[in-house]
């Protein structure tokens, strides 16, 4: 069976709204009254903008590290964005709390586990899983 289905650029397009949706959503959902769950979705938006800036891919700068390596990443940090309001105590503040979390880590999850590991302007891309 084919798991990996999404060309890169994809990716690259998707994570990008992701992001824009993750260092917005402190300030359209006022998550300043738990600085964590704001100060979270930051800190992940900009690791994620530097991480496709080095990542081997159409949309990154300088293409040193592997789409392999950056799939990796995503399959970790995807879930545990998802979790950290209940891990860290900020879901009871309501679901503008985690539902950000949620909705974009479990975006780069499902990235992760579907996006092909080789960029097509590299040559031929792998859709095995």
């Amino acid at each position: 069976m084919t798991t990996r289905f999404l060309p890169t650029r994809a990716h690259g397009l998707v994570g990008s709204l992701a992001i824009a949706a993750a260092l917005g959503a402190p300030a359209v959902l006022r998550l300043e009254d738990v600085p964590a769950s704001a100060r979270l979705l930051r800190l992940w938006g900009t690791g994620a903008i530097a991480l496709a800036a080095v990542t081997d891919f159409e949309l990154g700068v300088v293409r040193a590290l592997p789409m392999k390596a950056h799939l990796a990443i995503d399959a970790l940090a995807g879930p545990t964005l998802a979790a950290a309001p209940w891990l860290l105590g900020g879901a009871s503040a309501g679901r503008g709390h985690w539902l950000p979390h949620a909705l974009v880590g479990g975006t780069e999850l499902l990235l992760a586990l579907t996006t092909e590991t080789r960029p097509s302007d590299r040559g031929a891309t792998t859709r095995s899983a």
